[in-house]
């Protein structure tokens, strides 16, 4: 919710403060014979340094996302280590463009893999480009596009968890309630996950009031999902009254401490 706040710069520089000497320890690259606490440790300092920009981080996992695309027949090998696929997957799309988003779309497409087709799948949300995550959203709730009608709620879930992507799937999901209903029919946890994904990020007053106007124009239509868009009624409401009473001694705190 922070990043949506004032002195979210503040809290940036002292999460990177606070990762840099590990991040030093572990380092980027998987090592033969390295301790299992190691390489947990690894996954999660460079899945947090990544997320925050670490200068270090991003520029060795494009590296080694350009390494796999120049590799001859990148659908059968792969130069980088399982481990790390994640974190070089969704950093090396979230900084690049439409080739990078295009290059992954396509191994996405051609592996067999069911763990590296739901990885890349989700890495597919990490771009910054709002006209590619709104394809994507596209391509989900589409006949023959390359994503499974069970796959939706992955793909929902995965843009709305972008700071990009959440207003984009709040607003998608609300213009396209429909073509949702519609495409999904009688499946109907499937629309109650993708209403959970669109509406977990607000925290602002114009957005819940959206998303109530939104409740209040389909009241007819809701059906089962009438408890979930309550509950996600609810669950804004708490994440305004957090943010009001916590931001200002968050933001003070961070001020003193990065100083």
């Amino acid at each position: 919710m922070l990043i949506k706040t004032q002195g979210y710069d503040k809290f940036r520089v002292y999460i990177l403060k606070l990762l840099d000497n590990v991040y030093k320890q572990v380092g980027f690259i998987d090592k033969v014979g390295d301790p299992q606490l190691t390489v947990f440790t690894r996954i999660d300092v460079l899945n947090w340094a990544c997320d925050f920009d670490h200068e270090d981080c991003v520029m060795n996992a494009v590296q080694q996302f350009k390494n796999w695309r120049n590799t001859p027949n990148p659908d059968v090998n792969n130069p980088i280590s399982p481990n790390l696929k994640s974190v070089v997957y969704c950093t090396a799309i979230r900084v690049g463009g439409q080739s990078e988003w295009e290059f992954a779309w396509q191994r996405y497409r051609g592996t067999n893999v069911g763990s590296e087709k739901d990885l890349l799948l989700q890495s597919l949300a990490c771009t910054r480009e709002i006209w590619l995550l709104n394809r994507f959203l596209d391509w989900a709730v589409t006949e023959n596009s390359g994503i499974r009608k069970q796959d939706a709620t992955r793909v929902f879930g995965s843009v709305s968890s972008n700071i990009v992507g959440q207003p984009l799937t709040f607003n998608y999901f609300r213009n396209k309630w429909t073509h949702l209903r519609e495409y999904f029919g009688t499946s109907l946890s499937t629309v109650n996950n993708i209403i959970k994904s669109a509406t977990r990020g607000i925290s602002t007053s114009y957005e819940l009031r959206d998303l109530m106007e939104f409740a209040k124009e389909h009241i007819d239509e809701l059906g089962t999902a009438t408890r979930t868009i309550q509950q996600a009624v609810e669950r804004a409401e708490s994440n305004i009254r957090w943010l009001g009473n916590n931001h200002g001694t968050i933001r003070d705190w961070l001020q003193r401490n990065t100083a």
